[in-house]
């Protein structure tokens, strides 16, 4: 895969549009009142990396992921991650509201 292997001090973001309603996630998380499962949001953190190039060769593990608030359909994301020293810290919001974040080790 090309890519460039993690440096420190490395931020990268990428700003996404959720999908429509009609992502089937959706249609149990919850019925009547639709928000993104966290496992989606793990997925998008991840995606951030793969969409920048980014190529992490060593395993990994997430510590303190926290959801915040909720993403809704149709919500417009930013997420953005900074490189310190063999971790990632991870942040997603939607309207400058944090919606969750996360500490990914490389081990």
């Amino acid at each position: 895969m090309d890519g460039e292997q993690i440096s420190q001090n490395k931020t990268i973001e990428r700003i996404t549009k959720i999908v429509a309603s009609e992502h089937s996630y959706f249609e149990g998380h919850f019925p009547g009142y639709p928000i993104m499962p966290g496992a989606a949001i793990v997925g998008l953190m991840l995606d951030t990396f793969r969409l920048n190039s980014v190529v992490i060769t060593q395993p990994i593990k997430f510590l303190n992921i926290k959801f915040l608030n909720e993403i809704l359909p149709d919500d417009t994301v930013h997420i953005i991650a900074k490189n310190e020293i063999k971790q990632w810290f991870v942040q997603v919001s939607v309207n400058d509201k944090i919606c969750a974040r996360a500490v990914l080790e490389i081990l």
